[in-house]
C-alpha cells in the first residue's frame, strides 16, 4: 500500500525533469544565436578577470622585490638609494600595496633628511589610504612635529592625540599623550588640556611610572588657568 505513492511521486519528478530539459532544448533550437553570444560573452569575462588576477599578482610580485631591495638599502644606511627604489615604486606600482607603502617610507625619508615640506606631501598620501596602524600612527606623529617646529601647535596637538590612539604600545601611547598635551597647553587650549590631564590622572601606567611629569604639566595647567 505504501510503495504506489512513492513510485507515482518519483514519476512525477521525472516528467518533470523531462518536461524541463524539453523546454530548454526548444530554446536552445529557437535562440541558438543568443545562447552563443552569452556564452561567448561569459568566455570573455572569465578570461578577463584571469588576466587581470595575473597581471596584479606579477605586478605586486615586481613591486614585492624592488621595495625589499629598497629597504635592506635603508637599514644599511644608504638613504639615496632606498629613495631611488622607493620612488619606483611610488611612480610604476601606485595600485600595489608596496607602493602605497612606499609613501610612508619616503615620507620618513624625507623627515629624516629636514625636507620638511615633501614629507608632509608623502606623509598625507599615507594617511589617506593607509591602514597600518603602527605605521598610521608614526605618519601622525612626524607630521605633528613638523607642525609644532612651525609653531601650529593646535593642529600637532590634534595629531599627537590621533599617533596616540593609534599607537600598539603603552609606552609610545603614553609618550604621544604627553606629546599631545604639551602641544594643547602651548596652544592654551586649556579645556583639552583638561581633558587630557583627567585622562592621564586614571592611566595607571602614567601614574605609576611617570608622576613627576604628570604633576609637572598639571602645575603649568593651573598656572595658565589663573
Amino acid at each position: 500500500m505504501s510503495i504506489k505513492p512513492n513510485s507515482d511521486s518519483k514519476d512525477l519528478r521525472n516528467d518533470l525533469l523531462l518536461e524541463f530539459i524539453y523546454k530548454l532544448q526548444n530554446y536552445y533550437k529557437d535562440n541558438k544565436k543568443i545562447v552563443f553570444n552569452i556564452s561567448v560573452a561569459l568566455l570573455f569575462i572569465f578570461l578577463f578577470i584571469i588576466l587581470i588576477f595575473y597581471y596584479n599578482s606579477n605586478r605586486n610580485n615586481e613591486a614585492n622585490k624592488i621595495f625589499v631591495k629598497s629597504m635592506s638599502y635603508y637599514k644599511n644606511g644608504d638613504k639615496n638609494l632606498a629613495l631611488i627604489e622607493l620612488e619606483d615604486v611610488n611612480k610604476n606600482f601606485t595600485s600595489t600595496k608596496k607602493g602605497n607603502l612606499s609613501n610612508y617610507f619616503i615620507g620618513k625619508i624625507y623627515f629624516e633628511n629636514k625636507n620638511m615640506d615633501d614629507a608632509v606631501t608623502y606623509i598625507n598620501k599615507y594617511i589617506n589610504k593607509g591602514n597600518s596602524k603602527s605605521y598610521l600612527s608614526s605618519s601622525f606623529s612626524m607630521l605633528a612635529m613638523i607642525q609644532s617646529n612651525n609653531n601650529n601647535h593646535l593642529e600637532a596637538a590634534k595629531n599627537f592625540k590621533k599617533a596616540s590612539e593609534l599607537a600598539i604600545s603603552n609606552s609610545f601611547k603614553n609618550r604621544l599623550l604627553f606629546q599631545s598635551l604639551d602641544s594643547y597647553l602651548r596652544a592654551k587650549e586649556l579645556k583639552k588640556s583638561m581633558r587630557i590631564l583627567e585622562k592621564m590622572e586614571n592611566n595607571e601606567d602614567i601614574q605609576n611610572f611617570q608622576k613627576d611629569d604628570f604633576d609637572r604639566y598639571f602645575n603649568y595647567y593651573k598656572i595658565l588657568k589663573e
